[in-house]
């Protein structure tokens, strides 16, 4: 990794208490910002070998704080030249250790779950849903931009491919897989009684057990996963693939509530933390997952109730894959790094539409200035757009995104699934022409699936669009009136 690339220090622990969903969470985030050019630091207070080890893998550095020792001062020794970019993911830590970290650290990163307490920040992640800046109001500095909601999960880069080739999933009879993890955690047993619901279950389903290297009682829940014609699976690199192939999951309301809804994995939830609670009630409220009590009994009725239950199956597996696209640590990459900035000198940035957007959209398609282009030129109704608006938020293979202009809505940028790439569309408000927004509109875009192909129709008489996608470097396509750029190899 170049010396001279900006350098990114990720404050967070893991544990069998705590969990290993901070690493996860950091290890994607780290992930998105490798390729773009960044270099990650992983700083943490735990000395244990097994778990320094396993970090080196995933971040170019790794520095143990020394416990008896201010830790703001050792980083402040170890990375002498400051960090572009600090994150802090933990509880223990607050605004004051924050602010120690001012003039070392150019931005502030605070990932948080439960908006209770005060942090000095300049970007804050919440990833649970139904939040709002307004639960935030007090808790941060009056400039920090939040970026709330599972649209901003930070997520691997394989769940967004296995996303794409596997929604939307059919159920077309009862369960047969069973994906059975809680990290690296057991509190009270808890898999064991999970385990004993399997086989007293009255469908018979083979279990995915998932475990980390320091799951407590690991080789006897191994065992008995064996035993009950399941498979184990210890320390996986392949959690996507895994998900992927299970009809139904048992897990708790960490990080892997966001994985498994990227893949529209309907779920048995489990709350085996009090800070877990909030996001499991709002996910069992969206659809998505179903909240059962860590007791045998409840879990052997309410696996009798869901896994041969079809219809209930596919309707929790799309409502699931509405939270959660899997894109998450690719946009809060870009919202953290160096903005490109349209010719008024204000920066550019896209954020994911959502509902409460839908009059705001419907104002810019009726303009002459969008319409005239469109393939369908008919200025759409109320109803028409609502209907519209609907499908494209509840479509799994459709990004759309709100082009902000500093944080003023300028446009509408979407991305729609092709048999092979995606098509994409940008609207760009008449108001804010000729400021170059929509070609740094498509470079935001193509960073959100560098993989793909990405094509656009463009009408023959739209000579400005044209050169738009040109300069972008967009060439002809095999089809007739399509350009195409090609995705990262």
């Amino acid at each position: 990794m170049n010396a001279d690339a900006p350098l990114a220090v990720f404050r967070a622990d893991a544990g069998s208490t705590i969990g290993w969903g901070h690493v996860m969470r950091c290890s994607a985030l780290a992930t998105a910002l490798n390729n773009v050019g960044w270099r990650c630091a992983w700083a943490t207070a735990s000395d244990n070998a097994a778990m320094t080890a396993r970090l080196a893998e995933r971040f170019d550095e790794v520095v143990v704080l020394a416990t008896d020792q201010d830790e703001v001062t050792q980083m402040r020794a170890h990375w002498r030249a400051g960090c572009r970019l600090f994150v802090l993911d933990h509880y223990e830590r607050d605004a004051g250790y924050a602010s120690s970290c001012r003039g070392w650290a150019d931005t502030i990163l605070a990932i948080d779950d439960l908006a209770e307490r005060a942090h000095d920040c300049d970007f804050l992640l919440d990833m649970a849903p139904g939040g709002s800046a307004d639960d935030y109001r007090g808790c941060v500095p009056d400039n920090a931009l939040c970026l709330l909601g599972p649209a901003y999960a930070l997520l691997m880069p394989g769940f967004a491919a296995t996303r794409q080739r596997l929604l939307p999933r059919n159920y077309d009879g009862a369960a047969k897989r069973v994906l059975l993890g809680l990290g690296a955690t057991n509190p009270k047993g808890v898999l064991d009684k999970v385990l004993d619901a399997i086989e007293q279950a009255s469908l018979r389903l083979a279990p995915d057990l998932v475990l980390a290297w320091n799951t407590p009682d690991g080789e006897r829940l191994a065992a008995r996963a064996e035993r009950a014609g399941g498979r184990v699976h210890v320390d996986v690199d392949n959690m996507a693939e895994l998900m992927a192939d299970a009809d139904i999951a048992v897990g708790a309301g960490g990080m892997s509530s966001w994985e498994r809804c990227t893949l529209g994995l309907p779920t048995l939830l489990l709350v085996i933390a009090d800070n877990q609670r909030a996001n499991a009630e709002a996910l069992a409220a969206a659809g998505a997952a179903r909240i059962v009590k860590p007791e045998t009994n409840a879990l052997v009725e309410a696996i009798n109730a869901l896994a041969g239950d079809s219809a209930a199956l596919e309707r929790m597996s799309r409502a699931a894959s509405r939270l959660a696209d899997g894109i998450g640590a690719i946009r809060v990459s870009q919202a953290v790094g160096e903005l490109p900035c349209a010719r008024d000198g204000q920066a550019v940035r896209l954020r994911p539409v959502t509902a409460e957007d839908s009059d705001l959209l419907l104002e810019l398609q009726r303009k002459p200035e969008t319409r005239r282009f469109a393939r369908n030129r008919n200025i759409p109704s109320q109803a028409e757009h609502t209907c519209w608006m609907r499908g494209k938020l509840y479509d799994p293979g459709c990004f759309m995104n709100l082009i902000l202009l500093g944080e003023t809505p300028a446009g509408v940028a979407r991305l729609d699934r092709l048999p092979e790439g995606y098509e994409v569309s940008i609207a760009v408000d008449p108001a804010y022409f000729r400021l170059g927004i929509g070609g740094i509109t498509l470079t935001l875009l193509h960073q959100l699936v560098p993989e793909a192909d990405l094509l656009a129709h463009v009408a023959s008489d739209n000579i400005a669009s044209r050169s738009l996608f040109e300069r972008a470097g967009y060439s002809e396509a095999e089809q007739s009136g399509w350009l195409r750029q090609r995705g990262l190899s």
